[in-house]
């Protein structure tokens, strides 16, 4: 065996990428090998040069067994964040492995691991709900993700779903006039920011005007001191005409 061979420094040796052979074992979901490095004190935290660990290597190449054990054997640290500050839930979650999501879930309880963001402001729940993981959301729910963080967009994890900016632009625009109208009542001013989703370009405002105001003689009809009564002769009358002081009295 190398590490007899050359020694137990082997194990924690690395490359051009400093990467370690527990990143290999990791990226291969070789349990095997895993075992047999952690066992000879692998540093199961350490990052290559992009500030992945081997738990998100094999998080983002959805390498379930691997994670399984260093998620739970290994006991790897969870909040760790590479270089563009996705942990590996993130990572899993942004390439569509539900089953590594949910095993680094169940060992997550701190919510703000929960609510953590990358360099995007994405949370988790940002990424999972983007890559239709229903059941991973569905968790992340459950653990207090919060559905209104926003991201470096303006995005909240519901417009996330959308598949491209204009559908998320369309969708923010009908969430933003949700709200109940009163007739009599002039509807505030909204205004909402559809920032382009995938690039970084000046944003285009959209505003809504508010309901025009109801003329005098409209907005009466709202009124509750403005109705009228039923005269003897079946006609229909507002109050001031029945009290008008030059209308015909008896």
């Amino acid at each position: 065996m190398l590490i007899d061979t050359l020694g137990p420094a082997i194990v924690n040796a690395t490359d051009t990428k400093n990467r370690t052979p527990l990143h290999a074992a990791a990226f291969t979901d070789h349990v095997e090998c895993l075992q047999l490095l952690l066992g000879h004190n692998a540093q199961v935290n350490s990052p290559d040069a992009s500030g992945k660990t081997s738990l998100m290597m094999a998080a983002e190449n959805g390498q379930t067994n691997a994670v399984e054990l260093l998620v739970s054997s290994a006991k790897a640290e969870l909040t760790l964040q590479d270089a563009v500050k996705n942990t590996a839930l993130h990572l899993a979650c942004s390439k569509g492995h539900e089953t590594s999501a949910l095993l680094i879930l169940e060992k997550i309880t701190d919510r703000n691991l929960i609510n953590s963001t990358n360099a995007a402001l994405q949370t988790p729940l940002h990424v999972a709900a983007r890559n239709g993981l229903t059941v991973v959301v569905q968790e992340l729910l459950a653990k207090g993700a919060s559905v209104l963080a926003v991201d470096e967009n303006g995005y909240t994890p519901a417009l996330a779903c959308a598949p491209n900016k204009d559908v998320a632009d369309c969708l923010a625009l009908i969430l933003a006039t949700m709200m109940p109208v009163s007739p009599c009542t002039p509807a505030p001013s909204l205004s909402f920011s559809a920032i382009n989703h995938y690039t970084t370009s000046p944003s285009k405002s959209v505003t809504f005007d508010s309901l025009p105001v109801l003329r005098s003689e409209h907005s009466s009809y709202c009124s509750f001191n403005n109705i009228g009564h039923r005269g003897h002769d079946g006609g229909f009358y507002k109050d001031e005409e029945l009290n008008d002081s030059d209308s015909e009295t008896y």
